[in-house]
């Protein structure tokens, strides 16, 4: 953290017993700081987001743990993302509030706060029909007549 100690001077502080550092250091019982971080850049990178869900009694959380992305879809009203509805693995549904998750997620410049992430290199097949518009709009704006 940095602080200003008179004009034009400023100062780092390292503040090691923060509760998000301490957080990130040991996000859960089940993963360590670099799984964790692995995991969110891997979903991140295979479906454009990643999920984490905060685990404790207080406004604080004790622990953060990573979900499947696509077993967890926004539930977005007026353009707001108000909560998640999250599929277990016998197919029942949960709902959370929006503050009980992180989202970590690249968004599509179209609908920026209601997108789902950008898909990935590998789930351009899930695209494809954006990508055949575009395609087809950008050949014929500049040759829409035969030779």
């Amino acid at each position: 953290m940095q602080r200003r100690e008179r004009s034009g001077t400023v100062e780092e502080e390292q503040l090691d017993d923060h509760p998000l550092k301490t957080l990130l250091d040991n996000p859960s019982r089940t993963h360590t700081r670099m799984q964790t971080f692995g995991l969110i850049a891997q979903h991140i990178l295979a479906t454009g987001e990643s999920y984490l869900l905060k685990v404790g009694r207080g406004l604080i959380p004790e622990s953060l743990y990573v979900m499947l992305p696509n077993k967890v879809e926004p539930i977005a009203r007026m353009g707001v993302i108000e909560g998640y509805r999250v599929t277990d693995g016998q197919g029942g549904t949960q709902e959370f509030q929006a503050r009980e998750i992180v989202r970590v997620w690249t968004p599509d410049p179209e609908t920026l706060y209601t997108s789902e992430g950008v898909l990935g290199p590998q789930a351009i097949p899930f695209d494809a029909l954006k990508f055949q518009s575009s395609h087809l709009r950008s050949h014929f704006e500049s040759n829409a007549v035969p030779p």
